[in-house]
């Protein structure tokens, strides 16, 4: 739970993190001479929101699966500082108000269009680029019809084609096909919606942001002589890394391969990602389980990844990071109570009381979020009111971490 105490504020503030001396990046890597020019705008004491987005960023330029990468965290956090910080970037575009599936690709009538018109967002992308919308929350906002409708394009973009009936000018047919990437931030309003989006197909890698009672990284945004450059200087940093790497969409990079013993702790991390995230689906009065579906394939998750560690080791981030950043991302794509409840049994927390006081929510809630747990194999029930990792959840993660030496600090890293 965040602290609330401001006791020792030069405790707090009295060393500038030296990224130089990090071993979180090698000295001469890209990535590295990123996170200490940012560290003089934000308050950095974790730079792997930082790596994440840029080796998604990377991932998308490359050859292969795009990666639609969601930040989740709480209002003010700096997801969307990291995010805007991209829209300098050739075939970047930020979604705005996206209030339905004409905003991805028009169907106006000829004689309704003005000389702005682009024929949405897809259009102003093209064949190769990338998504960025900052707070996918306003989005979630929609109603339920026209929500499910954007969500249902976003799964056809996804796979690279997708067809809309405009149903104006005699019946046209609008279509794209390409690669789009995707970056976005949201609350945790998301976790709301974890319904409906695994049965839909979840297609986003989630990263959630470690929590914190923000007084730090509130100190150093009053510190900041000029913010109204802020984001100005953090775009200009980013696209000369970006020049540094030579990324151009039309000339994709080489991405370092996996070796056998990656791809067999990818697909341990894929395989208890899809597991923790697969659907259930609830009475809405009784709350009562009515249907589980057979569980997510970890095909997908395994290929994304793969992309994603590939584009951390391209931009020179340390090894043992990288693996924590893929770890925290299999943990992380779980919905939160889900999420939560996991790393408390983890903790030693073994029965119903323990682990709803653990995440902070009713007894009810937490018995939800166990029974979910239990039906994709990740928890055994041993009595009525106690729980348990399950033998299949412990085999996964002691394959995806295997070799590591890094268990316990990688776990660490996950909360």
């Amino acid at each position: 739970m965040p602290t609330a105490s401001h006791a020792n504020p030069s405790h707090r503030l009295s060393t500038k993190a030296s990224f130089s001396s990090s071993p979180l990046a090698a000295s001469t890597a890209p990535i590295h001479r990123l996170a200490a020019s940012i560290q003089d705008y934000l308050h950095f004491p974790d730079p792997h929101p930082l790596y994440v987005v840029a080796a998604a960023l990377v991932a998308n330029y490359a050859v292969g699966r795009p990666v639609w990468l969601m930040l989740i965290g709480p209002s003010s956090c700096g997801k969307s500082e990291l995010l805007n910080s991209l829209l300098s970037l050739p075939r970047i575009v930020e979604g705005g108000a996206v209030t339905g599936v004409g905003a991805l690709l028009s169907g106006s009538r000829k004689k309704e269009r003005t000389a702005e018109s682009t024929g949405g967002l897809l259009r102003d992308i093209g064949d190769r680029g990338a998504l960025v919308i900052k707070e996918f929350t306003s989005i979630l906002s929609l109603p339920h019809e026209t929500l499910r409708g954007v969500l249902a394009a976003f799964r056809e973009i996804y796979d690279g084609r997708w067809t809309r009936p405009a149903g104006t000018d005699g019946g046209a047919t609008l279509h794209w096909e390409g690669k789009m990437g995707f970056l976005t931030g949201c609350t945790e309003a998301i976790d709301h919606h974890a319904a409906m989006t695994a049965h839909m197909g979840e297609r986003f890698l989630q990263y959630r942001y470690v929590t914190s009672d923000g007084w730090t990284e509130t100190y150093k945004a009053l510190s900041i002589a000029n913010g109204e450059t802020l984001s100005a200087q953090l775009q200009q940093l980013v696209l000369s890394f970006a020049e540094n790497l030579g990324l151009d969409w039309d000339n994709p990079p080489e991405l370092p391969e996996l070796d056998s013993h990656d791809k067999q702790r990818l697909i341990a991390f894929a395989q208890f990602a899809a597991h923790g995230r697969s659907s259930v689906t609830r009475d809405s009065y009784t709350k009562e389980i009515i249907q589980a579906s057979v569980g997510e394939y970890p095909m997908r998750l395994a290929l994304v990844m793969g992309q994603l560690l590939s584009a951390l080791r391209y931009i020179g981030v340390h090894e043992t990071d990288s693996w924590q950043i893929i770890c925290k991302c299999s943990f992380d794509s779980f919905p939160g109570n889900r999420r939560l409840a996991m790393l408390a049994l983890l903790k030693g927390a073994d029965s119903t009381v323990d682990i709803a006081e653990h995440i902070r929510v009713s007894q009810a809630t937490a018995k939800r979020a166990l029974e979910e747990l239990k039906i994709y194999q990740l928890v055994d029930r041993p009595t009525p009111s106690t729980w348990a990792v399950s033998p299949w959840a412990r085999t996964r993660l002691k394959e995806a971490l295997n070799g590591t030496g890094q268990s316990s600090r990688t776990l660490a890293r996950v909360s």
